[in-house]
């Protein structure tokens, strides 16, 4: 089992996998959606991880905790969808979408939060997000 400081550190890192495909759907080139998940919070990013990777037609092509890593990894890897915390050290999420704004327009952003009504939420659409979850909504 993982140490708490190896887990903290998964949670910051190109993730390489095997690709797999799936029949039809609107998928990347290899035939999965490709995810990049930029959260500081490592329960939540293995979480995601745990729950997209054994989606068929979907994987986790890496993981940063900070704004900066989320930014760094958008441009190395263009993922189809970047899940984006808004609040990260270093670089808020709102930062890191206006950083990559035109450096990677194949990658859609969904903004993750805890906080319903959150200026930050209007600022990440404005900045280009597609969308937003909050983190506690329930199924």
């Amino acid at each position: 089992m993982p140490t708490s400081a190896e887990q903290a550190n998964s949670c910051n890192r190109q993730v390489t996998s095997s690709p797999r495909t799936v029949p039809g759907g609107k998928t990347s080139e290899s035939g999965v959606i490709r995810v990049l998940i930029a959260d500081d919070h490592p329960v939540v990013c293995l979480g995601l991880l745990g729950i997209i990777n054994v989606q068929p037609d979907m994987i986790v092509v890496g993981q940063a905790k900070s704004g900066t890593a989320a930014v760094a990894l958008a441009r190395k890897l263009s993922p189809d969808v970047i899940l984006m915390d808004l609040r990260m050290p270093e670089m808020s999420g709102v930062d890191a979408i206006v950083a990559n704004t035109g450096r990677t327009p194949e990658s859609a952003v969904i903004v993750l939060t805890t906080y319903q009504g959150d200026e930050d939420i209007r600022k990440a659409l404005a900045a280009g997000a597609q969308a937003y979850l909050l983190k506690g909504c329930r199924t």
